[in-house]
């Protein structure tokens, strides 16, 4: 019983996902979407508040939004390309679930993704799952970590 209550009132796990990271194209699974060229996404981390700015290059050339994620599981509001995002986040078990809607072309997107760091923190895993009136797309996403300057 003591291991219970001691396993039920340990403090969730918070990864620090701050850094420069580096989408590596070919680790990545991008399911029935056409891969970016190049994406980086930097990210700035204050206990809950996550600030990330992306700079993604694909075949229409560069796009660049900013962003932030809540992790207290407060509902985050965010305009991503011109789109409203609507966004909550959390942690569990050291991995960052952010679950977002948004209408694009009047269609409902919705996704949840999973931020989890591997490789002794070297690498940052984003699993991806879409889901819209069309059907569901699951993607992951990896990440190699810029060294610090």
């Amino acid at each position: 019983m003591m291991l219970r209550w001691l396993i039920l009132t340990l403090p969730c796990f918070a990864a620090d996902l701050s850094g420069t990271w580096t989408l590596v194209v070919g680790q990545s699974d991008f399911g029935r979407a056409a891969p970016p060229q190049n994406q980086q996404v930097i990210v700035r981390q204050s206990g809950d508040l996550l600030n990330v700015h992306s700079i993604l290059t694909d075949q229409r050339g560069e796009t660049k939004s900013s962003y932030a994620i809540d992790a207290s599981g407060h509902q985050i509001e965010n305009v991503i390309r011109g789109n409203r995002v609507n966004s909550t986040a959390e942690w569990k078990s050291g991995v960052l679930h952010v679950k977002s809607e948004t209408s694009v072309q009047n269609i409902t997107i919705r996704t949840v993704d999973e931020w989890q760091l591997s490789d002794g923190g070297k690498s940052l895993v984003i699993h991806r799952t879409a889901a819209t009136s069309q059907g569901e797309l699951k993607q992951r996403f990896v990440y190699e970590k810029s060294p610090a300057k």
